[in-house]
C-alpha cells in the first residue's frame, strides 16, 4: 500500500470544541488510499488483522474475493448458481468466521476455509433475504466462544413489519440471536433494558432493531438501538450489561412513533399490511445507523431527521423535508468521552483496527475500470 501525496494529500477533518478537555482532542485524518482493478464496483466488507487482508464482493457478479493492501486481488470464486457452498442468487453478508470465512444467504449462512473450501451450512429460521445486485450489508458480528464461532445476529420481531405485536411484547422480547454450527436451534440474548421508549405499552417504533458490534480486543459486544442515544456494553459470555454510554448527538430528538393498535392499518398497496407512517418517521426520526467498536473507541454513525417533530403523514414530503434538513454525523467516542466529531458518513466503512478504518469511494457520474478505498486515522492533536 503505497502513500499517495501526490494525489490527495493529508486531508484532515478536524473536530474540536472549548467543551471538551485539551487531552481529548483528536482529527481524523486521511492517510492513505487502495485501488482495485475492476469493471463493476467492488465493496470491501471485512478485514482479518491475523492475515492483514481484505474480504471483498462484486456488486454485479457476485464474486467472492480477498485483496490485499496494495489493492492486489489474491483469491476470486464464483458461488452464485446451485450445488454445496453455492448461495443461488444473492447474499447479504460476507466476513472472516474465525480462521475461515462465512457468507449469509437467505435463511442460511455457508462456510469454507481460508481457501474457499466449502466445509458446511448453518440453518437459522428466524427470517433473511438477499439482494439481486449492489452493496450488501458487510460482514456478520462473530465472536469464538470455546474454540467454537458464535454467530451474533440482531433479531427483527416484526419480520419488515408484516407481523403485528402486542402492547407489552417488548417487555419481554431479546434484541439479538446467538447462532452456532454447534447447536440446532439459535438462543436469544439481551432484553430492551428497563428505561427504554421501546417498554412503551402504548407506542409503537417501529425502528427496533438492535444494531451490534463485537470489539474483539475487549470481547465485548456493542449495542445500540436506533432511536435512542446510547451505547450499552455487554460482557459475551454472560450477556450480562457491563456499561452504559450515554451519546451526546448534534440534533438527536425524541422520536415519533404510533399506537399499537395502528400497525397495521394505513398501509401502502404493494408494501406489506405495515402502516405507512412507519415509512414516514423513518426520514423524520433522529437514527442511529450504524456502530463499530474496537479497543477503547467506538464510532457511530446517525441522521439527524428533520427539524422538530412535524405534522407530515406523506412519504414524499418526509423525503423532501429530510433531504433538506436532515443530516449525517459520525462520532467517535473514546471510553465514555466523545473526541470527535465529523458531518458525513465514511461509506460502508470497515474496521481495521483500533483508530483506522476504511471507507469506500462511490462514483455514479462515470464508468471506472477501478475501485477506490481510503484508509483513515483518528490521531490525537498534539
Amino acid at each position: 500500500m503505497k502513500l499517495k501525496h501526490t494525489l490527495f494529500g493529508l486531508a484532515c477533518l478536524i473536530f474540536h470544541s472549548a467543551s471538551f478537555a485539551q487531552r481529548n482532542r483528536y482529527e481524523v485524518v486521511l492517510i492513505d488510499s487502495i485501488l482495485v482493478e475492476s469493471l463493476e464496483q467492488i465493496q470491501i466488507t471485512d478485514f482479518s488483522p491475523t492475515k492483514d487482508r481484505f474480504l471483498a464482493y462484486g456488486t454485479m457478479t457476485k464474486k467472492c474475493m480477498e485483496v490485499d493492501r496494495d489493492g492486489n486481488i489474491i483469491s476470486e470464486v464464483d458461488l452464485t448458481g446451485e450445488g454445496p457452498g453455492h448461495f443461488g442468487e444473492g447474499i447479504t453478508q460476507l466476513g472472516y468466521f474465525g480462521d475461515d470465512i462465512i457468507i449469509n444467504g437467505p435463511n442460511v449462512y455457508f462456510t469454507y476455509d481460508e481457501n474457499w473450501n466449502y466445509k458446511g451450512r448453518i440453518v437459522y429460521t428466524s427470517g433473511g433475504a438477499w439482494l439481486p445486485l449492489g452493496m450488501i450489508s458487510g460482514a456478520p458480528e462473530v465472536f469464538i466462544k470455546g474454540s467454537i464461532p458464535q454467530i451474533v445476529k440482531p433479531f427483527d420481531h416484526t419480520y419488515f413489519g408484516s407481523k403485528k405485536v402486542s402492547n407489552n411484547y417488548f417487555s419481554t422480547a431479546k434484541l439479538i440471536e446467538i447462532i452456532s454450527k454447534s447447536n440446532d436451534e439459535a438462543s436469544y440474548k439481551i432484553e430492551y433494558p428497563k428505561s427504554s421508549i421501546y417498554q412503551s405499552q402504548t407506542t409503537f417504533y417501529n425502528s427496533h432493531k438492535a444494531i451490534i458490534s463485537y470489539n474483539k480486543s475487549k470481547n465485548r459486544l456493542y449495542l445500540a438501538l436506533p432511536l435512542e442515544p446510547v451505547v450499552y456494553e455487554y460482557d459475551v459470555e454472560t450477556f450480562n450489561r457491563i456499561e452504559s454510554i450515554p451519546l451526546n448527538l448534534v440534533r438527536f430528538k425524541e422520536p415519533q412513533g404510533i399506537p399499537f393498535e395502528d400497525q397495521h392499518k394505513n398501509g401502502r398497496r404493494g408494501f406489506g399490511p405495515t402502516n405507512q407512517l412507519n415509512a414516514v418517521y423513518a426520514y423524520t426520526n433522529s437514527t442511529i445507523h450504524k456502530i463499530s467498536s474496537e479497543g477503547e473507541v467506538t464510532i457511530i454513525e446517525y441522521q439527524t431527521g428533520t427539524e422538530g417533530n412535524t405534522g407530515i403523514k406523506d412519504i414524499q414530503e418526509a423525503s423532501q423535508r429530510a433531504k433538506k434538513e436532515s443530516e449525517t454525523f459520525t462520532v467517535f467516542y473514546k471510553g465514555m468521552d466523545k473526541v470527535a466529531e465529523v458531518k458525513k458518513a465514511y461509506t460502508r466503512f470497515v474496521r481495521i483496527d483500533e483508530y483506522h478504518f476504511l471507507s469506500h469511494e462511490i462514483n455514479t457520474e462515470e464508468e471506472l475500470d477501478y475501485s477506490k478505498f481510503y484508509i483513515y486515522e483518528l490521531k490525537k492533536v498534539n
